[in-house]
């Protein structure tokens, strides 16, 4: 899990270069903002669509996101880290490992639950 700019526990995310299929701007995504690579796919877990005011970019303006995310496994031994920004603005504070078990209770953002259960429930991980 990620601690975003807004100050919640979640997971990365980005945007989506034209031409850029789904999975690989996922793949991309999580290798430029935690430093993890070498990712194999596991399953596609759905989406989500939220609503927020920018604080960043837009400052202020109302965006509605459409967020795919997709279980991917990586080396047990795969370490986190954390690129210093290259420009001003949203930027990843922490990245840290959470037991599958807890990654329920340890998500910043309601709306992730069901997308949280599917993957547990593909993994065969228990939650609280």
């Amino acid at each position: 899990m990620i601690v975003d700019s807004y100050d919640k526990k979640t997971f990365t995310k980005g945007h989506v270069q034209k031409g850029e299929r789904l999975i690989d701007a996922a793949k991309r995504e999580t290798c430029e903002e935690i430093g993890i690579c070498e990712l194999e796919h596991v399953a596609k877990l759905g989406r989500i669509d939220i609503w927020f005011r920018d604080r960043f970019q837009y400052k202020g303006k109302l965006i509605h996101k459409y967020i795919h995310y997709f279980l991917f496994q990586a080396d047990p031994t795969a370490r986190i880290r954390i690129p210093t920004p290259k420009k001003r603005g949203e930027k990843i504070q922490k990245g840290m490992w959470v037991p599958a078990e807890k990654v329920l209770e340890e998500s910043s953002y309601r709306d992730m639950e069901s997308i949280i259960k599917k993957a547990l429930k593909i993994t065969g991980r228990k939650y609280k």
